[in-house]
């Protein structure tokens, strides 16, 4: 027997957004622990004894810093709004690295990337059902900027070096979330007081 429009909006009504928001941002935390263990690894095997690479083209990579006094006013709408699009093309991205380590790698290595990029699915999945509770339309507001695949390199050095640079943005991205969720978190639970 299905379950009816009217039954699932009033799931999702039910839904405690406090104690959701706190449920990511311990997923959040558990992936950031994940991928410094991983981006170690990855240095230690792929780029041992080099220095850390000095990038310049972040372009090809979603923004994740702002400025501290813009991030501090964003609504919890555009939040999760960058957080939903900004974890479907790391996802993207993560799966390419996996996609050539699986093919290339070592098991190991391929089997950690792959734990981390079903994380970000997991965390994707609360995102989304966190947007549907607060009546935050999911699509895109601009295009992916994840276009093709970004690894194609003359040189395994540079294979390695882009998706080091992948994971190093991963990070910086999951850093953001943590601290996202964290205001989420205590906004839900100032509005829960407010009732």
């Amino acid at each position: 027997m299905g379950i009816s429009a009217s039954s699932e909006v009033a799931a999702e009504e039910t839904i405690d957004l406090q104690r959701e928001f706190e449920s990511s941002l311990k997923l959040a935390q558990k992936l950031l622990i994940r991928l410094q263990s991983l981006i170690h690894t990855f240095k230690q095997e792929r780029l041992s004894g080099s220095y850390m690479p000095l990038f310049h083209d972040w372009s090809m990579l979603p923004k994740v810093e702002l400025k501290f006094q813009e991030w501090l006013h964003i609504s919890d709408a555009q939040r999760l709004r960058f957080l939903a699009e900004s974890c479907e093309d790391y996802k993207n991205l993560l799966d390419q690295v996996y996609a050539y380590e699986h093919d290339k790698g070592d098991p190991a290595l391929s089997e950690s990337i792959d734990n981390a990029s079903l994380d970000l699915r997991d965390l994707l999945h609360h995102i989304h059902l966190q947007m549907s509770v607060l009546g935050v339309d999911a699509h895109r507001v601009g295009q992916s900027r994840v276009l093709g695949n970004i690894l194609k390199q003359k040189s395994i050095w540079g294979i390695y070096e882009k998706a080091f640079l992948i994971l190093k943005s991963i990070e910086q991205f999951v850093q953001r979330a943590v601290r996202d969720y964290t205001v989420l978190r205590s906004s839900a639970k100032r509005n829960a007081g407010l009732h």
